[in-house]
């Protein structure tokens, strides 16, 4: 199946814009006019916003045995990756992106030193289905896919996750969250700092 079926057909043109933008080696690519009109946050005001997030993750999965495995889908320039990396050890670290996206990602990552990341194309999702992780982080991103493939991942992914950390306003996601998982917290964010959708954490124990 091509990426293209894969994403919205807001973000179809979105990719365009940002192919034509050099994944340097010296993170040039976040000043880029372009990347900064397109990621709404720069990268300092999203680092100290992430980290915030991250802070109330580890206090909220306080069981979490490091060292630990996450899925994420959607991982933009790989920010909350690196940041919660840094927080605390990971074992595997599988992230789910555009091919458009990923190249930046890849970049920043290997700019921090960031090892434990693995890099599949949306096409390929399939192959983590039968694998258990600990979290499963997506911010702002799932419904930003078409019905058939969002609810694939709801589904099946959600079934091999203990834990949840997903930023969205989409009422079928927050139904088959409280399906799969026992303790569903919702909170309502602001505007500034994820255009006012909602952060949910979920856990099955």
């Amino acid at each position: 199946m091509e990426e293209k079926h894969l994403i919205s057909s807001g973000w179809i043109e979105l990719n365009k814009r940002l192919d034509g933008i050099e994944s340097d080696d010296n993170l040039e690519f976040l000043n880029n006019p372009i990347f900064r009109d397109i990621f709404t946050f720069p990268f300092t005001a999203n680092t100290e916003v992430t980290n915030r997030r991250i802070e109330d993750l580890l206090e909220y999965f306080d069981n979490l045995k490091q060292p630990i495995s996450v899925l994420e889908v959607g991982a933009g320039w790989g920010n909350f990756c690196r940041l919660l990396c840094n927080k605390i050890k990971v074992s595997d670290y599988f992230i789910v992106d555009t091919i458009s996206m990923s190249r930046f990602s890849k970049k920043l990552l290997s700019h921090y030193n960031i090892k434990e990341v693995k890099f599949v194309e949306p096409n390929d999702i399939e192959i983590l289905f039968d694998k258990h992780f600990d979290l499963f982080v997506a911010n702002s991103c799932l419904s930003e896919t078409p019905d058939n493939y969002r609810r694939k991942i709801c589904e099946l992914a959600f079934s091999n996750c203990d834990n949840l950390h997903i930023i969205e306003n989409d009422s079928e996601i927050e139904e088959n969250m409280r399906s799969k998982f026992n303790i569903v917290d919702k909170k309502q964010l602001k505007y500034t700092d994820s255009c006012g959708q909602s952060l949910y954490l979920a856990k099955k124990h």
